[in-house]
């Protein structure tokens, strides 16, 4: 059965957004791609989707979250806007891919939505860094609104698209089922600026 129209619309905004900060991305200059450094994420993403915990049933879909917030956000902090893009495109199948493909709308969906929001929180982070360094006490506050505008507009766009998609109260299904959500996913974006300081500390 096919999507509802005002899914369909929704989806398609964050597609055009999507391809539009993509152009923007783009048009911005040439960035180098470390492909050694993007697979270890890639792979990782892929391998954190299969281990997704159950976080909600609404309408007799469960819904789910998974440990690889944390692998987005690492990456968020540690890619050009080039390798983001790259990077998120890999997630956003990876998460309709397990355990099973499905469909057409879900799979666009999650690949545009991916991108607008690791690209918007990439942006959040460049432009609020103060050093290089991730672990430089200055970047304290960047680090902290990085990952809260990560999750927040995470869990808005979801939350947006299954309450169109269940004709369900945006309000009802944030307050009954995500509240305790954001602050698990909060967590894991957490481990995720761990992961980045890590890494950034002994491998670049």
């Amino acid at each position: 059965m096919g999507q509802p129209k005002a899914v369909r619309y929704y989806i398609m905004a964050h597609v055009v957004i999507a391809m539009c900060i993509v152009y923007a991305v783009l048009r911005l200059g040439s960035f180098d791609i470390s492909y050694s450094r993007l697979l270890p994420f890639i792979i990782f993403g892929f391998l954190f989707e299969i281990l997704r915990l159950s976080a909600f049933t609404l309408n007799n879909e469960e819904f789910a979250i998974s440990a690889g917030a944390a692998v987005i956000m690492a990456a968020i902090l540690l890619f050009n806007p080039v390798e983001i893009v790259l990077f998120a495109t890999c997630y956003g199948i990876s998460i309709v891919l397990f355990p099973r493909l499905t469909s057409i709308y879900k799979t666009v969906f999650n690949v545009a939505e991916t991108i607008n929001v690791t690209l918007f929180a990439y942006f959040v982070w460049h432009l609020l860094r103060t050093s290089q360094s991730i672990l430089d006490y200055h970047n304290i506050i960047p680090l902290v609104l990085t990952m809260f505008v990560f999750v927040l507009t995470d869990l808005l766009a979801i939350t947006v698209v299954i309450s169109l998609a269940s004709k369900t109260s945006f309000l009802s299904i944030w307050k009954e089922s995500l509240d305790w959500v954001m602050v698990s996913y909060g967590l894991i974006a957490f481990i995720g600026l761990i992961l980045a300081a890590v890494y950034e500390e002994f491998y670049l």
